[in-house]
Parts: C-alpha cells; structure tokens; sequence
C-alpha cells in the first residue's frame, strides 16, 4: 500500500540529468537545505591547511596542551547561550 497513492512518484531513471555537481557545490546546496547539517563531508573538511598548521590542538590533547591556560583550536560555531548569571 502506497503513503500517497494519488502521487505519481518518477524512478530515479526518468529523471536523469547532465548537471553534475562537485563536492564543495554538494555542500552548499546540504548547507542551504538543512541549514546548519552537512551530510556529505564535514563543515571543516574544506579548511584542512588551517586545521594542518602548526600549533592548532586536537580536543583529545586540549588537557595536555594547556599549560599556559591557552591553546589554538579549530571549530565549526553551532549556537551560542547567554550566561543567566
């Protein structure tokens, strides 16, 4: 049984196209989608000669590298919350 039967759905075969998109272009349109979810790589996928710099801090060293209480790190910004305080 059919969800919606008065739907006429076409196979993936029917609607074939030329148009071919790459990875990045991809990613914009995930992005453009859902919003703040990426499906196909990662947001930071595409920033890798800054993440391969010298310095920036993996989080599972972030203990170990805080000596000095500070670190260079790397991040995708999700969302932000006031402190109620």
């Amino acid at each position: 049984m059919m969800l919606f039967p008065e739907r006429n759905f076409c196979s993936e075969e029917e609607v074939k196209t030329d148009l071919n998109y790459t990875l990045a272009g991809i990613c914009k349109e995930e992005y453009r989608g859902f919003s703040v979810i990426w499906v196909t790589r990662h947001p930071l996928h595409f920033f890798k000669e800054w993440i391969d710099q010298k310095g920036i801090v993996p989080c599972e060293r972030y203990a170990a590298a805080t000596k000095d209480g500070r670190v260079k790190m790397i991040g995708w910004y999700m969302t932000s919350q006031k402190n109620k305080n």
